[in-house]
């Protein structure tokens, strides 16, 4: 998984999870000196896991320009840009709005990615975090937000693009909004766990 490291001073402490396989995945982690918002302070450095979500993630930015910019220079000069609730438009603007998204959708993309290399400081959770090893999720959950996220614009993109031409974005757009919040309190409440585990 991930080693995190800080000083020497730091405070080791080490942990043991199930893998995906059914192994066991090491992690460890330093408590430094320093913190943030009173959080312990840790450093995460790069590792294979983190890799092949930043590849996957840099495939899906890679594949989400591709679709905006065809269906940019294959759209009418007005696309949708607003839906209701039941996914129907309710507002039209220039087309130029499937830019704009592939934009936003790679700036959150990747800033999902980087958070997960300072947790104590980009990531924000609802419960205070008092041991290093809570990290641990808070990092997986922020690479897998990273990858739904990316998906999550690329359906965008399409729904705008390709509104009166495909279903398809309108099935995946509400089962991607779920799997995140899925997603988000998955990781949150193991996080948690590991916090009561210290009591």
């Amino acid at each position: 998984m991930d080693y995190c490291g800080g000083s020497s001073k730091g405070e080791t402490v080490a942990q043991e999870k199930e893998g995906t396989e059914g192994g066991t995945m090491k992690m460890k982690f330093v408590r430094t000196k320093s913190t943030w918002r009173n959080r312990p302070s840790v450093k995460v450095h790069r590792t294979k896991e983190g890799l092949v979500f930043e590849v996957i993630s840099a495939v899906l930015i890679v594949l989400l320009w591709v679709i905006a910019v065809v269906l940019f220079l294959h759209s009418p000069e007005k696309v949708p840009t607003h839906f209701g609730a039941d996914l129907e438009t309710n507002a039209i603007g220039s087309k130029s709005v499937l830019l704009i998204m592939a934009a936003v959708g790679t700036f959150t993309t990747i800033l999902m990615l980087v958070s997960a290399y300072f947790p104590h400081k980009m990531v924000n959770m609802p419960f205070e975090v008092t041991d290093v090893r809570q990290y641990a999720p808070i990092v997986q959950m922020t690479r897998v937000l990273a990858i739904e996220i990316a998906l999550l614009f690329i359906s965008i993109v399409i729904m705008m693009g390709a509104y009166y031409k495909s279903v398809l974005p309108k099935i995946l757009l509400p089962c991607i909004f779920v799997l995140i919040i899925i997603t988000t309190i998955y990781y949150s409440v193991k996080a948690y766990k590991l916090r009561k585990s210290e009591r």
